[in-house]
């Protein structure tokens, strides 16, 4: 029987980052975005920052993440 995989409720995004220079906007700060669902990561989405101040006011978004 098939079961729906979404996110456990209230779980944490998980974030990964590649920052391994000062951004700009060949060299971007890439951070994929997903979730755990039945035992493994999903991920739902990737996003990119040219500048340190763009990737600040990423982080301050309210939310729970990993």
């Amino acid at each position: 029987m098939a079961t729906d995989s979404a996110p456990a409720v209230g779980a944490p995004c998980l974030i990964g980052c590649d920052f391994s220079s000062a951004p700009n906007t060949k060299k971007t700060i890439v951070l994929a975005i997903g979730s755990l669902r039945d035992g493994c990561v999903q991920l739902s989405k990737i996003e990119h920052f040219e500048s340190l101040k763009a990737f600040s006011m990423w982080l301050k978004q309210p939310g729970s993440w990993v």
